[in-house]
């Protein structure tokens, strides 16, 4: 069976004890909130340590990297501005030695096509001289005849008045000189085309209907058309007053006679010559052209048939 034991007891000391606890539970529990704060502080501050340094160290990274680019595509431009500044003035010298080469080149042509040019003339001119010289000559001292003729003044002392008719005279004579030659070229030519037309022309023409002998020439010209000495022939003859079947049989009769016919070499005559040398002497050509005329003259031979059909 249970005891009941009656006891009292002094809670006291217990109490003081307690007191002095919650004191020191007090002074720690500050103890810690300050430690709190503290370590608070102390990460806060270590936090924006860290980051102040890595901020830093990420910008001094981009910072070295942008300047390592820069550095190396700097180096990349000059070599490619020392390399186009080189390649410039070679452009710039090969379009100088272009420009020199062009204006001999145009130099040289050009002296070429005015001396051709000038060649030109002379030859076109020499096929119709009197119309050139009708134009280049004739027709300006006719537009300026004023000027050509010799004038008096309406005033004039005694002693200059003999002086000034005598002018007069002499240009009167001296343009009557010039007309007189020309008439006198004008008919002799004229009179050397009659001969000529009369050497030509058959006297006996025929008369009425009746039959009649007539002399009609006829050109044969046979060549070489190809490299294995194909030769062909062509006929040229007069096809006014004949009838086409008259041509026809002309022709027929000529190849004819052409298979027959013997080709002799012969050399021009002294007319021909003599024409020659009188037209080369009466050109305008430079004398270089005149030699190579004249040495191709020389030089030159040619087959001819002479036959009666």
């Amino acid at each position: 069976m249970s005891s009941y034991i009656d006891c009292v007891l002094d809670t006291e000391p217990m109490a003081e004890q307690i007191d002095g606890v919650a004191k020191h539970v007090m002074g720690t529990t500050a103890a810690v909130v300050g430690m709190k704060t503290a370590v608070i502080a102390a990460e806060q501050e270590a936090a924006d340590h860290v980051c102040a340094n890595v901020n830093r160290g990420f910008y001094t990274l981009i910072h070295s990297q942008i300047t390592q680019k820069m550095a190396k595509l700097s180096s990349e431009v000059e070599s490619h501005l020392l390399k186009l500044g080189s390649l410039s003035s070679r452009l710039l010298a090969i379009k100088t030695r272009m420009e020199h080469d062009y204006a001999l080149v145009a130099a040289r042509y050009n002296a070429l096509f005015n001396t051709l040019n000038k060649n030109l003339r002379t030859q076109i001119s020499a096929l119709d001289s009197p119309t050139f010289d009708l134009i280049t000559k004739d027709a300006a001292r006719m537009t300026l005849r004023n000027a050509a003729l010799t004038a008096t003044v309406p005033v004039a002392q005694t002693e200059a008045l003999a002086a000034s008719q005598r002018i007069i005279a002499s240009n009167l004579k001296y343009q009557g000189s010039k007309a007189i030659d020309t008439m006198e070229r004008f008919l002799g030519d004229a009179n050397e085309q009659t001969r000529t037309t009369a050497r030509i022309l058959v006297d006996d023409a025929p008369a009425g209907q009746g039959n009649a002998t007539l002399a009609v020439p006829v050109i044969l010209c046979e060549y070489v058309c190809d490299n294995l000495d194909t030769k062909q022939c062509d006929i040229y003859l007069s096809n006014e007053h004949l009838a086409p079947e008259a041509t026809r049989r002309m022709a027929e009769a000529a190849k004819e006679q052409l298979q027959n016919a013997t080709w002799k070499e012969q050399e021009a005559s002294e007319e021909v010559k003599n024409e020659l040398m009188r037209l080369l002497a009466e050109d305008k050509v430079p004398e270089k052209v005149k030699a190579t005329a004249r040495r191709l003259f020389a030089q030159h031979r040619y087959n001819t048939i002479w036959h009666v059909l």
